[in-house]
């Protein structure tokens, strides 16, 4: 699965659209107006002056709005959509907020985390939204990303900044992020892919000579017989893409945890709100949603601490080839499941956040007047 950032990677504008950054290890080029080309035909991206997507320069002080940060990886910095198409400037109109997008694409947690402690936090808020799309429980664990070489176009690996968990504290590594870039190994390309591709066994059984006039049946009258197959295939065998999440006292998770509730500590206050965004087979394939109880159960509203686990409200009610059309592997921003009635609510695991808009426009620094937080 490719993301925005490594096909930034591949274009001949990256030197253009990504920079180097010594804490993050590499940023969108501050106050940048670009077109990237993309298979609906191109979409434009603006920077602002601090190196994010947005329309719009990030003020610290809190203005006539509601305002939330939000942070993620290509999910959420929204590869093939227009700033304001991207599911967190859509989730402010429809809550009546401001939203500061700091998406990232190729970014993980550990490093919007270090964005949100560098940036976002001299930014007043009412609420902070990490949007963690499931392959990042690998991308924290790793210290290099897969990159191109803009001359010869060998694969080379990007150093990122990185923590480890000792003594049961977080302890951050490669900051400064180092320049020196090593060329990948021979069979290691599999280990950074965010999200496998099907089993070879069943590849290959698809693709069998022998198989070859049914398949062209298939292909013919059944377009989404080789969809079907794999969801049927994968739930039947409980295949589950990250083995991280089966593991709650495994290092993968253990150094998730970790590093969410650094991002609460640091955010004081503020409320938290962290949604984990379904990749490609569990959205379209519905594999079970094995994650969400280890994300469930870091949630605290004592400390404001929120978690909505939204897989099944994505895939209720649609088919799969609704499904299929409806995510992209090229394309990372996601549909939020649309509010209730009253335009006003985000539903939680097991507990409602909402927006007041009336009573938050005339209490835009007071958190407990506006984000109504009660039990279901």
């Amino acid at each position: 699965m490719t993301d925005h950032w490594s096909a930034l990677l591949d274009q001949v504008t990256h030197r253009t659209v990504m920079r180097y950054h010594p804490l993050f290890g590499f940023s969108y080029v501050p106050n940048l107006v670009a077109r990237l080309p993309h298979e609906r035909g191109g979409y434009l991206i603006r920077t602002n002056s601090l190196g994010f997507r947005s329309n719009v320069e990030f003020q610290r002080s809190l203005r006539d709005r509601p305002r939330i940060l939000v942070f993620g990886d290509s999910f959420t910095d929204g590869q093939g959509c227009n700033n304001d198409e991207r599911y967190p400037e859509l989730l402010g109109e429809a809550l009546g907020a401001e939203v500061y997008n700091f998406g990232t694409s190729g970014s993980a947690p550990d490093q919007q985390l270090l964005m949100y402690e560098e940036f976002g936090r001299p930014i007043e808020a009412n609420l902070i939204v990490l949007g963690v799309a499931l392959h990042n429980i690998e991308r924290i664990q790793m210290e290099h990303r897969p990159s191109s070489n803009r001359v010869t176009g060998e694969v080379i690996m990007m150093p990122k900044p990185y923590f480890t968990l000792e003594g049961g504290k977080l302890k951050l590594h490669h900051v400064p992020v180092p320049r020196v870039r090593p060329e990948l190994r021979v069979g290691e390309e599999r280990g950074y892919l965010d999200e496998q591709g099907d089993p070879s066994n069943l590849e290959r059984l698809y693709f069998a000579p022998w198989l070859g006039r049914f398949r062209d049946i298939l292909r013919s009258h059944f377009p989404d017989a080789k969809d079907r197959l794999r969801s049927w295939a994968y739930r039947a065998a409980r295949v589950h893409i990250y083995d991280d999440y089966l593991d709650a006292a495994g290092p993968g998770w253990r150094l998730m945890a970790a590093l969410i509730r650094r991002f609460k500590e640091q955010a004081g206050r503020i409320p938290l709100l962290v949604v984990p965004l379904p990749t490609f087979h569990y959205y379209v394939d519905k594999l079970k949603p094995v994650y969400e109880p280890l994300f469930d159960s870091l949630a605290d509203s004592e400390s404001g601490l929120f978690v909505y686990g939204l897989t099944r409200d994505l895939v209720a009610g649609k088919t799969l080839a609704e499904r299929r059309r409806g995510f992209r592997s090229s394309s990372s921003s996601v549909k939020l499941p649309a509010a209730p009635a009253s335009g006003s609510l985000v539903a939680l695991s097991g507990t409602t956040v909402g927006i007041d808009a009336s009573a938050a426009r005339r209490n835009a620094r007071d958190n407990s007047r506006w984000l109504l937080v009660t039990r279901t």
